[in-house]
Order: C-alpha cells, then sequence, then structure tokens
C-alpha cells in the first residue's frame, strides 16, 4: 500500500461565537475531523479545503468544501453508507467508514450530514447540529 503525503490550505471562516452545542465533545471532533480527512484525502495538491461555520435558525452549519475531483452525482447518496467508495481503484487508501461513522455521530447529536458535488469542481459536506437549549429544555443525545 502506497501512502500518500500531500499538502493543502485549510481555510476556517467562522460566524458562530458564543453558540453553544451539547454533545460528547471528543465524538464531535471525531465527526469533523473525519468530514475533514475525507477532503484532503480528495483533493488535489495545494489545493484549499474551506471550513465555515454559521448559524442557521436554531442549528449551527459546519461546511467542509474541498477543491478535489467531486463526486459524480449517482454517487452522492451512498457516501455516508458503511464500505461505500466512489473509486474502487482507491479501496486501498480508504475503508469507507469515515463519512459514515460522522453521520452517525451527526444524527446522535440531533443533526445530520449532507452532500453536495460538481464533478471535476469539489464536493462541500455540511454537517447541521442543534444549538444547545436554554435552562430546563437540555436533552441528551448521546
Amino acid at each position: 500500500m502506497e501512502t500518500r503525503i500531500q499538502s493543502v490550505e485549510i481555510s476556517i471562516q467562522q460566524n458562530v461565537a458564543n453558540l453553544q452545542i451539547q454533545g460528547d465533545p471528543e465524538r464531535l471532533l471525531q465527526a469533523l475531523l473525519n468530514i475533514l480527512d475525507n477532503a484532503i484525502k480528495h483533493s488535489q495538491p495545494s489545493s484549499k479545503i474551506f471550513i465555515t461555520g454559521q448559524r442557521e435558525g436554531r442549528r449551527i452549519m459546519i461546511k467542509v468544501r474541498d477543491q478535489g475531483t467531486g463526486i459524480r452525482e449517482q454517487n452522492l447518496p451512498g457516501i455516508f453508507e458503511q464500505f461505500y467508495t466512489t473509486d474502487p481503484s482507491r479501496r486501498g487508501t480508504s475503508t469507507g467508514l469515515e463519512l459514515a461513522i460522522a453521520k452517525r455521530i451527526g444524527e446522535a447529536h440531533g443533526g445530520y450530514i449532507s452532500a453536495s458535488s460538481q464533478f471535476g469542481q469539489g464536493t462541500t459536506l455540511t454537517i447541521g447540529l442543534p444549538l444547545q437549549k436554554s435552562g430546563y429544555e437540555h436533552e441528551s443525545y448521546v
């Protein structure tokens, strides 16, 4: 198995200061790192990955956009399934679990994950997580 090391630039823009979500910080970090790792794996060397965070209603939306090869439309529905890969020639470089795990973590926290892509131009993965409820409204998602 060949190890591929590459350099990508990561740009972070956030507009979510002082907003909180309730959940397991380690699992949420794992979900975000899985999404970021997936973006890095599918990016071209010296390309950019953009991470944005913003509030939309009662959710925090975190988007990770890469400048990779993109995903064909017919493959988009399967990318969150276990062991799924869009490129069979890359089977040795991915377990096909990262995005499935990220999806399960997001759902366990009352959120969701979605994808949009243009083949040849890159992919955007979005994880939406509910804001922490105030006072007596707290619920546990984990």
